[in-house]
């Protein structure tokens, strides 16, 4: 599929609208495991709570597909970041944890359409010559939001308070819906009206095209991304302390630390994001992909061997690049068969989705589940092996043909 002549500049505002709608979503990952208590929150609610988005999404992601199919990318894309909009602002005048889950349960169908239509968009403005560019340009600047919410977010959480924190950065998701009005509206491939489709397991997973890939992801999610973002701020007071950091003769609250680390993935998604697609445009995906799986492993298990400031935060860096990388990577094969197999890309997408919000769900329930059973040492080897031995298979096998 040929570009249109504003491809890039249409990339680009389809991954600011769903950036920005991501600020309140990464400020809970920073805010529930420290102010759970006067939120009316216990710790493992917690573990529910940021995980109910993504359990939700394996109906709301195909559901998304489905619709995706009939509608306007353009308007669906506005529609949802203006239900960003109030669920983000919603966080800071709510308590007790029916309200949160309803609202989080919201998030996660809303989240459906906004990451699907950003899909949509890369796809319908790349070809194989830049596929893999184009999916890192809209990766780094997706994935800005949710970083930079924890980071802006985890700084007023320690001078403002939740609800203040809250209420700022869901206005700045306020601000980029003027920017979904100006998107291109891309026309997707028609639904075959003759051929009903059949909704059974290869809907939610995938066929066999995909598995390989998917369980890439999910892994990736799971232990790269939810394992990372979801325990952070608790492996810092377990290593560190819950005084605070000492850098510099400055003590820095343990909510901004982990706000500033997770803002690095900010740095590394935008500089690295379209380089490392780049990369495997030219060099292959099966290549990047398996030195960025062992890249990941090094990272989870220098977290177990080490609790120092400065391992603690060169690991985090090593995780951060190999989960943005594989993010890229991975999404970027998915969009190559849907271009030359043929397939109906928001089916295609959406059981590739399912299977990242699979790896994202069940992080934070088994994490809070055995957080005061097993120790973080154990969670980080066990982490640390699943991805080498994906990763050896993966090189033998060939998982990734291409």
């Amino acid at each position: 599929m040929g570009k249109a002549p504003n491809s890039t500049v249409n990339v680009i505002r389809a991954a600011l609208v769903v950036s920005f709608s991501n600020l309140g979503d990464s400020l809970l990952y920073v805010a529930l495991p420290l102010v759970y208590h006067s939120l009316e929150l216990s710790l493992v609610q917690v573990g529910i709570l940021l995980s109910a988005n993504r359990l939700i999404r394996f109906g709301s992601n195909t559901f998304a597909g489905y619709v995706y199919g009939r509608e306007k990318t353009k308007r669906l894309l506005v529609i949802s970041i203006i239900a960003a909009f109030f669920i983000n602002l919603s966080y800071g005048f709510i308590k007790g944890f029916y309200l949160f889950l309803l609202m989080r349960a919201l998030w996660g169908i809303t989240w459906s359409f906004l990451r699907l239509g950003g899909y949509l968009s890369v796809i319908s403005d790349s070809d194989d010559t830049n596929r893999g560019q184009s999916m890192g340009i809209y990766s780094s600047i997706s994935g800005i939001g949710f970083n930079l919410g924890g980071l802006v977010g985890g700084i007023l959480l320690d001078s403002w308070g939740f609800k203040s924190a809250s209420i700022f950065l869901a206005f700045c998701t306020f601000l980029v819906i003027p920017v979904a009005f100006t998107l291109f509206d891309h026309k997707q491939e028609p639904v075959e009206r003759d051929n009903k489709t059949s909704f059974d397991i290869r809907t939610l997973v995938g066929d066999g095209d995909i598995l390989g890939i998917g369980i890439g992801v999910m892994l990736t999610r799971l232990f790269l991304g939810s394992l990372i973002s979801s325990t952070l701020a608790l492996y810092l007071i377990e290593s560190l302390g819950s005084e605070g950091i000492n850098l510099l003769g400055k003590v820095i609250g343990i909510a901004s630390f982990t706000g500033f680390l997770l803002s690095f993935r900010i740095l590394v998604k935008f500089v690295l994001g379209p380089l490392i697609g780049g990369v495997s445009d030219k060099f292959g995906r099966h290549r990047t992909i398996l030195g960025l799986f062992i890249l990941g492993s090094v990272s989870l298990l220098l977290l177990g061997l080490s609790h120092s400031l400065v391992v603690i935060s060169f690991a985090v860096i090593l995780s951060f690049i190999s989960d943005s990388g594989l993010s890229v990577v991975l999404t970027t094969e998915v969009s190559d068969i849907i271009q030359t197999k043929g397939v109906q890309s928001h089916y295609t997408l959406s059981a590739f989705t399912n299977w990242s919000d699979l790896g994202s769900s069940i992080g934070p329930l088994i994490i809070f589940s055995l957080i005061s059973e097993v120790s973080f040492n154990i969670i980080f080897f066990s982490a640390s092996a699943v991805l080498l031995l994906y990763a050896l298979l993966t090189r033998r096998v060939k998982i990734m043909k291409r």
